[in-house]
């Protein structure tokens, strides 16, 4: 029987409802894969069959017919809502077919196509989780579900400007770094994979579908959904959301944020020779020029200033603008070096006469990353040379005196694909020779401050300590020539 007449039947009958259901699960189990939502008889058929087999899931085993039908009526109605039905296309795969596409390890994947389209496949391995009496595989069956589906949504927001009806889609961090994410992928997929867990992407699509799955059980199924503990939920919500970028990079391990940097540096590498992915994924435009080229740090605050000019979430573009500003190989474009940047700023601020907090930001965050000073030298030497008007050129260059800086290792973070050459080298080593006069003539004039010898003491071995430090770099460096020398050696031997 078709679905009108089907629908009919069980709408009119009011005395057994059950009485209709094995034709009801049979319709929907060999219609799944051709279900028409827009179709209301259709639509109806597949919420009353789901709600049965919700509601029967710890009575009635479920087949595998069952949780394919399951898969399908509920992909399809999350793409609905989310008015993806013209940018998506899912299919159940069977294992030997996924395997020899996707591998052995996936559950399920979006692949992009082509512009703002992807094509969803689940494994039986989703279909096996779906089945199962135990409750956290079921809950991961569903999650998976909607996982892959954010990831298509995810795909159609870095591929577009405008939503449907014409608005502009919001300029934000996560969309940024979900681009980058992607240009990262296309240059090394085992880099990614072996950071899948700590990707904004994929923690994203995590949450995204462990809530729909919860939300959908708590909707068909409210006796189901309290054998869940709701604390336990939110709790993994919440871990999803601390969770990208929290990994140690295997380049510096001190450094926790590295992993911004390498995917920076990945991303950039690619679009270099590939500037099309400019076009290809807009939101990159607040970061690159059309010619594949990095805007450099004073670009990224004139566009920040006119973005303000227009948009009304200040919050929202300061963290766009700082996460593309503090958490990219400088290396790959751009000003050459942190230490460019920070002459760059500190010129801005001279020039414009500018008191602008996000700017403090950016050079503070530099020094944190450049300098040996503690936390608190920063903030008193940032109170000493930018409370009020910013001071102006000649005042600061009378007070310089010649002295040499050690290189932060924060610095090299992600730039194993890049040298540095001679010229980035001396241009480098003079900023560095001006920042420490400006560190010096801190030091001097901290003599008014309160705690003054204290102060004092602590810039003097900071100093020391800076020096002792280039001094075993050097020593270091001389010991790796002559192992190498020797290793050539060796070889030739």
């Amino acid at each position: 029987m078709d679905a009108k007449e089907l629908a009919s039947k069980i709408k009119n009958n009011t005395t057994e409802e059950a009485i209709y259901v094995e034709d009801l699960i049979k319709w929907c189990n060999e219609n799944a894969e051709k279900i028409d939502l827009s179709n209301p008889n259709e639509k109806f058929l597949c919420e009353k069959a789901t709600k049965f087999l919700m509601e029967n899931k710890e009575k009635r085993k479920w087949s595998k017919d069952d949780a394919k039908f399951i898969t399908c009526f509920l992909a399809k109605k999350d793409i609905k809502q989310l008015k993806l039905e013209q940018n998506v296309e899912i299919g159940i795969l069977d294992e030997e077919e996924f395997k020899k596409k996707y591998g052995d390890r996936a559950t399920a994947v979006c692949i992009p196509q082509k512009e703002d389209y992807s094509k969803i496949c689940y494994s039986p391995k989703v279909i096996k989780y779906l089945i199962s009496d135990n409750k956290g595989e079921f809950l991961r069956g569903l999650q998976t579900i909607y996982h892959e589906i954010r990831h298509a949504q995810q795909n159609k927001s870095i591929s577009r400007e405008t939503r449907e009806d014409g608005s502009l889609l919001t300029k934000n961090k996560e969309r940024y770094l979900s681009a980058l994410e992607t240009v990262a992928r296309k240059l090394d997929e085992p880099f990614y994979k072996k950071n899948y867990y700590h990707l904004l992407k994929e923690n994203d699509a995590e949450k995204y579908g462990l809530l729909e799955a919860y939300c959908i059980i708590k909707e068909y199924a409210p006796e189901l959904s309290k054998k869940y503990s709701f604390k336990k939920i939110q709790d993994k919500l919440q871990i999803y959301d601390e969770n990208y970028y929290e990994a140690i990079s295997s380049i510096v391990e001190s450094d926790k944020m590295s992993l911004k940097r390498e995917i920076d540096t990945r991303a950039s590498l690619y679009i270099e020779k590939h500037p099309e992915m400019v076009k290809t994924y807009p939101i990159l435009q607040v970061g690159f020029h059309e010619d594949g080229t990095k805007k450099d740090i004073i670009e990224l605050i004139e566009d920040r200033k006119k973005a303000l000019e227009s948009i009304e979430n200040v919050d929202t573009i300061n963290a766009l603008y700082e996460i593309i500003a503090n958490n990219r190989n400088v290396l790959t474009g751009g000003l050459k070096g942190t230490t460019s940047e920070l002459k760059a700023l500190d010129d801005y601020i001279v020039e414009t006469g500018t008191e602008d907090d996000f700017i403090y930001g950016l050079v503070k965050y530099r020094l944190e990353n450049k300098t040996k000073m503690s936390p608190e030298q920063i903030d008193e030497y940032m109170k000493l040379e930018y409370t009020g008007a910013a001071k102006t050129r000649q005042e600061r260059e009378e007070k310089e005196i010649i002295f040499e800086e050690t290189e932060s290792i924060k610095d090299e973070i992600g730039d194993e694909f890049k040298n540095k050459t001679e010229q980035q080298e001396q241009e480098e080593q003079q900023v560095e020779t001006m920042w420490q006069n400006r560190f010096q003539s801190w030091d001097r004039d901290s003599v008014n401050l309160p705690n003054s010898a204290k102060k004092k003491e602590e810039a003097v071995q900071i100093m020391k300590n800076i020096e002792k430090e280039k001094e075993l770099e050097q020593q270091k460096k001389q010991e790796e020539i002559e192992e190498q020398d020797d290793w050539h050696r060796r070889g030739r031997r």
